[in-house]
């Protein structure tokens, strides 16, 4: 991810294929969506009001980012699966990876070209040109991931990416470019629960969180109104 990384952005960052290094605790990083509620209803562009909450720079980013691609690639029989059921298969993961935000910029461009390369290498295409060409897409997409990295559930990350997955890019005019990201990231100052372990918080999804050490929407039960477990 670094390398692919430094390759797109190396004329333009002199720390690009680094890892970010803010903000760090007990500083959050945040960037504003629409509520969990608004993208259950379809309503995708909604004012970016609610806040979604990434791992603080430093180990556990880089902690989540490394579980986070193991778990990929632990998924076995990926060539002998549909594009839909390929796109279920890496929703989570790809979701979780967002979560990490492992770069200051171009986290979606470089997930982006390292998924289409993942798919090319275990049987499958990636329409890449959707996420630039297609805002109606790029909205879903990222209400995909939001949704993730609240609630734990891929379903609509799933649904959005089996749209770009094993089709005729030339339907949709496709192309390898894909334009900045648009989201705006906001810094503030929260009370930061350290945990051991893995977080452990019930989701609305009827399973618990997984996410190690200080995970971002669990951690306190402060932005979430979700308490941890006391057992």
């Amino acid at each position: 991810m670094c390398a692919i990384h430094r390759h797109i952005f190396g004329d333009v960052y002199a720390w690009a294929g680094e890892e970010r290094t803010a903000p760090s605790l007990p500083q959050k990083m945040t960037k504003k969506g629409p509520t969990p509620q608004e993208i259950r209803d379809g309503r995708y562009d909604a004012e970016a009001s609610h806040p979604y909450l990434y791992f603080p720079a430093g180990e556990a980013m880089t902690d989540h980012f490394d579980q986070s691609i193991r778990t990929l690639h632990r998924i076995s029989g990926l060539r002998e699966l549909t594009g839909s059921q390929f796109a279920s298969a890496i929703a989570e993961p790809w979701g979780e990876i967002n979560v990490a935000h492992l770069f200051r910029e171009g986290n979606t461009r470089t997930q982006v070209v390292f998924f289409t390369y993942f798919a090319q290498a275990h049987g499958h295409t990636l329409d890449s040109g959707r996420f630039s060409q297609d805002p109606g897409f790029r909205l879903k997409f990222n209400a995909g991931r939001f949704m993730v990295q609240a609630t734990l559930d891929a379903t609509l990350l799933a649904e959005t990416l089996a749209e770009v997955i094993d089709v005729d890019p030339s339907v949709d005019g496709g192309s390898e470019s894909v334009e900045p990201t648009t989201d705006v990231t906001v810094y503030y100052q929260p009370h930061y629960v350290s945990l051991g372990g893995v977080c452990g918080a019930p989701t609305a999804i009827g399973k618990r969180c997984q996410r190690r050490g200080r995970c971002p929407h669990h951690g306190t039960g402060i932005e979430t109104n979700e308490a941890r477990p006391t057992s």
